[in-house]
């Protein structure tokens, strides 16, 4: 691949930052849990359902 292809790489990254950029500021309280789907508050470590860690 050599540095042409970590060239694209880096202007794919800005790309997708300038994309979130733009989204709107979503501040949550929580986080989902990938194993359950939970929605846990953020200062917990672990799902209060399943269990599982962040």
């Amino acid at each position: 691949m050599g540095l042409f292809g970590k060239k694209n790489k880096l202007k794919d990254q800005a790309a997708n930052g300038v994309q979130a950029s733009s989204a709107p500021n979503q501040n949550t309280d929580y986080w989902t849990c990938a194993k359950c789907g939970t929605h846990n508050s953020k200062s917990s470590m672990s799902c209060k359902d399943c269990g599982a860690y962040k």
